[in-house]
């Protein structure tokens, strides 16, 4: 389930990745919520570009021998990184639309104000929900 990974800038552009794999709210939606719940933490994980899945750590054990084919159980998979392809930076955009418009998945997943909030087209017209109060909710998560 792809989803998308953004955050909210102090301009109001939205800087923002992909995600290929998990993206529904009780795998990404619960790691994001859990792991990643400082605006450091997040612009980390932005900052490595498109992943292919996410983990509870951005940087693998020193040695572990972390590759795209050989991951080390719950460490985030970059694209970059881990697989040695191009391309794959993240994205600044100038509105949420324009994120939504560019990257919107299944899931998209927005850090704005300290907290994550998400939106689905599955489940909604457009509008966001504060993530904790989204994973309490057993109608959305899977």
């Amino acid at each position: 389930t792809p989803s998308s990974i953004a955050i909210m800038n102090e301009d109001q552009t939205v800087t923002a990745i992909y995600c290929h794999w998990d993206g529904y709210l009780s795998h990404n939606g619960r790691k994001l919520n859990e792991c990643y719940a400082t605006e450091e933490l997040v612009r980390e994980l932005i900052a490595g570009g498109d992943i292919s899945s996410l983990g509870k750590r951005i940087t693998p054990t020193p040695g572990s021998g972390h590759s795209f084919v050989n991951s080390e159980d719950e460490v985030t998979v970059y694209y970059g990184r881990d697989r040695g392809n191009e391309g794959f930076e993240p994205a600044t955009l100038p509105t949420v639309e324009a994120w939504l418009n560019s990257y919107a998945q299944e899931y998209n997943y927005l850090f704005v104000g300290g907290v994550w909030a998400v939106q689905s087209p599955a489940w909604s017209s457009g509008e966001f929900k504060q993530l904790d109060e989204a994973l309490k909710d057993p109608a959305l998560v899977d």
